[in-house]
């Protein structure tokens, strides 16, 4: 069982706890702490590190911090520093690793300075101990996921039209963009977000999610990772989280006849606002725009990770429904399989098992059309309330890992 660690510094011969200005670092008045909680999303080469911060007084003053990791009692990694920063802020702070080795135990530490301390004091062995974490066995369910699926049910290999494992260490730039887009378009909120950047207005009124999503937050390592975390950068006060997307905007589109796409794929905890969603828009201008979301998470409903929503947004309005699936999404790889028959019906599947269903036969018009694949981790707006979770204080670094996409005609 992992235990909480309290950082601690010494000052002027008095022990003061570390303060929350997103970090651990000193502050003028006691009443203020940090401690390092047990890492999240723990897969074959992936990890989050957190710690969570509180602050019941007092004046802030400049600080920075890191993180560090490794094996062994030795912290051979470490993550660039960050800050200074001067605002006092209570919450989860969250750094996701990459890289890490299959089936290895990993220790880290949170490394912060501030209020005229002149070096940094990290949570260690001899203060205190260390969070500890171990990543998946290679192959397995609990990781970024390799391995190539198999064809769904009544289909082969040789209607294969699309497949990418994210092997490697870098996006395949043939097959997917990291911005959000569809028909020949960026959605930079209007000119509002240069490239490459992309998202929609957060501080509109109707507004249905915060997040700004950039390439930073996408990585591939033998696996797709998309990752949603707080926001820090220069537009951090209109889009208070940033996170990953991608697309096969102008890359690949889906044929206009019968398809079937599947996405093997571990979601993040969505009972604290993430919004993950597999998705199809049409990607060529001057097309018909019915979109259709395979998968979105996060819709309100116990438990919150059992539960699904699929939405087509036909002729005739949008049909669409939130269900329980029967497992927990987070708790490891399933494959989500969405048949899209023109004229016919709309099918989505979790692990081979018929989930959702629309039907032209009850009316609905269903058109082929040359639709692009969308992964996306979105962060809910608190408007959404009513329906979807929000996010909160503690809201930690979320991701959506993929390890495979496949399209089949």
């Amino acid at each position: 069982m992992q235990t909480q660690t309290r950082v601690k510094i010494w000052r002027r011969g008095r022990r003061l706890a570390v303060p929350a200005i997103a970090v651990a670092c000193a502050i003028v008045l006691s009443g203020c702490q940090a401690v390092t909680v047990p890492a999240t999303n723990v897969g074959t080469t992936t990890a989050t590190l957190n710690a969570q911060a509180s602050c019941s007084g007092g004046k802030p003053v400049p600080c920075s911090w890191y993180w560090r990791w490794g094996t062994n009692g030795s912290f051979q990694l470490s993550s660039p520093l960050e800050g200074p920063v001067m605002t006092t802020w209570s919450g989860t702070l969250s750094y996701p690793v990459t890289g890490l080795t299959p089936s290895t135990t990993y220790q880290y530490e949170l490394c912060g300075e501030g209020d005229n301390v002149t070096s940094y004091v990290c949570v260690g062995a001899s203060n205190g101990g260390f969070q500890s974490f171990t990543t998946a066995s290679a192959g397995s369910n609990g990781g970024s996921g390799t391995g190539t699926m198999s064809a769904p049910s009544g289909y082969s290999s040789q209607q294969l039209i699309f497949d990418d494992q994210f092997n490697g260490t870098s996006l395949d730039s043939t097959k997917w963009v990291t911005y959000l887009g569809a028909a020949g378009q960026r959605w930079d909120n209007f000119g509002a977000l240069p490239s490459p950047y992309s998202g929609s207005n957060p501080l509109s009124a109707t507004a249905t999610q915060v997040e700004m999503f950039g390439p930073s937050q996408v990585s591939v390592n033998n696996g797709l990772t998309l990752t949603a975390q707080h926001n820090n950068n220069q537009y951090a006060s209109s889009y208070k989280w940033i996170s990953g997307v991608v697309t096969t905007e102008g890359k690949f589109s889906l044929p206009t006849t019968a398809w079937y796409v599947q996405v093997k794929a571990k979601m993040p905890d969505q009972s604290q606002g993430m919004w993950p969603a597999i998705w199809f828009m049409p990607g060529v201008a001057g097309t018909a725009t019915n979109e259709l979301d395979g998968y979105e998470g996060g819709f309100l409903g116990s438990p919150a990770n059992d539960i699904m929503h699929s939405d087509y947004f036909a002729n005739q309005g949008q049909q669409q429904s939130a269900y329980n699936v029967g497992l927990d999404t987070s708790a490891g790889y399933h494959i989500y399989g969405f048949q899209f028959i023109p004229g016919q019906s709309i099918t989505a599947y979790v692990d081979g098992r018929q989930v959702w269903q629309v039907n032209a036969s009850s009316g609905v018009t269903i058109t082929g059309e040359p639709y692009e694949i969308m992964l996306e981790l979105q962060v809910a707006a608190p408007q959404t309330s009513g329906w979807h979770t929000v996010t909160n204080a503690n809201t930690p670094t979320s991701s959506m890992t993929v390890a495979e996409v496949q399209a089949y005609n």
